[in-house]
């Protein structure tokens, strides 16, 4: 696990080409540590989505999910925040890519989270730092988050012990 030291909101700016520069409206992207979490976040007053999103949507369609790859899902423990890969769209059977070839490799690394998540584990949030999280995104309720479900967290469980037993959590160097 690695855990939130360092919250920013950043207003976006997009290129010409973009589709996003003819909207008129600002968009936010969500960075913690320094790594992108949300880069598509469109009303801070109103969070613009379910709990699941795209972490890193391109600037040219600007459409969340328009690939599946870097979903996640915000999670409630306690009185903590997690933001874990969203586990329903992974195949864990295949986790080793050992045998794959190349065009199934990058089939199944669509599924996968953004690469911190596979190098440090699942993303916890809390304290200041989850109070500086609600104060940037008023529309980022706490009693709307869906708390953690007890099959959710052997996932997690399980997803930590891949990350802390290979070296370099369990990024592949296809997956960079």
């Amino acid at each position: 696990m690695w855990k939130a030291t360092k919250i920013e909101l950043i207003t976006n700016v997009f290129n010409e080409e973009s589709d996003m520069t003819d909207t008129g409206e600002n968009t936010y992207t969500l960075k913690i540590n320094d790594v992108v979490v949300n880069n598509s976040i469109y009303n801070l007053e109103e969070y613009n989505g379910t709990w699941m999103f795209q972490n890193n949507v391109c600037d040219y369609c600007g459409v969340q999910g328009c690939n599946s790859r870097g979903m996640l899902d915000f999670k409630k423990y306690s009185d903590s925040l997690l933001i874990t890969p969203l586990f329903d769209l992974i195949d864990w059977n295949k986790m080793d890519t050992s045998k794959m070839d190349d065009d199934e490799i990058r089939r199944v690394r669509n599924d996968f989270p953004p690469g911190e998540w596979l190098e440090k584990g699942i993303l916890w949030i809390e304290g200041d730092e989850l109070l500086k999280l609600y104060e940037l995104i008023p529309g980022l309720k706490k009693s709307d988050i869906p708390l953690i479900k007890l099959s959710e967290l052997e996932r997690i469980l399980e997803w930590e012990i891949l990350v802390t037993t290979q070296p370099n959590g369990f990024k592949d160097d296809w997956y960079a």
